[in-house]
């Protein structure tokens, strides 16, 4: 990214300033476990794991024990022959895989498929929504964390599923989930997800391929000096 930088009192005089740039995947594919794989999931139909037999994700909200991962069911998605998550209602699903913010103005994005199981009935009220978020953890993200520990620090994102007018696998993308401020800086954030039933249906919920990935922010420090206008003084740039 360049950043374009109107000097005042230079007349329309503009340098450019480089900024980080790199996407960083956090969770996708392999890493963190985004496409719910591991432990024989990835191999057909068949495999059901728990919580506990789950690579790099946890309940926080319950027993590790609950089943998690399903290889059937996916049939629809692009990864029909392998494994995917169910977001039954009301769990407090997190992933150990952690990220450390380095500056102000990283962009966190989102995406996964999103399959609305069981009879489409159960679906009409397009009140139900799978909610993401991103939290810091007073304790370790593993097997023992509970909500006590975690603190939320970005907004919500709410997939908001109607299967009668959207049909029964959808793609949902927030391309701008949370921007981080100055005061983030240094935070280790994690993932976490909660499948939020209206209470009208008895759906299953159902999730694969997920992706939470980080687009560089502004590091020059100076740069976080310059003018809401956009223009910066030269004492700005030191």
């Amino acid at each position: 990214m360049i950043h374009l930088i109107k000097l005042s009192g230079v007349g329309m005089a503009v340098f450019a300033v480089s900024a980080a740039l790199a996407r960083t995947t956090i969770i996708g594919g392999s890493i963190g476990n985004g496409n719910f794989n591991g432990n024989g999931a990835e191999a057909g139909s068949g495999v059901t794991l728990t919580y506990a037999e789950t690579p790099n994700w946890f309940h926080a909200a319950g027993d590790e024990s609950w089943n998690f991962i399903f290889t059937s069911g996916m049939i629809g998605s692009d990864d029909s022959t392998s494994g995917g998550a169910y977001i039954f209602n009301n769990r407090l699903t997190v992933n150990d895989t952690g990220y450390t913010i380095s500056a102000a103005g990283e962009v966190f994005s989102l995406s996964y498929q999103f399959g609305a199981g069981g009879g489409e009935s159960n679906w009409e009220s397009g009140n139900d929504v799978l909610r993401a978020y991103l939290f810091t953890s007073a304790a370790p993200v593993d097997a023992s964390l509970t909500s006590n520990a975690m603190i939320q620090i970005s907004g919500n994102d709410d997939y908001y599923v109607n299967r009668p007018l959207n049909g029964q696998w959808t793609y949902h993308a927030n391309n701008a989930f949370y921007t981080t401020m100055a005061a983030d800086v240094g935070k280790t954030v994690y993932l976490a997800l909660v499948f939020i039933d209206d209470g009208a249906g008895t759906g299953t919920p159902r999730l694969e391929n997920l992706m939470l990935t980080v687009d560089g922010g502004i590091t020059n420090p100076r740069l976080n000096r310059c003018k809401p206008t956009g223009r910066c003084m030269l004492s700005d740039m030191g």
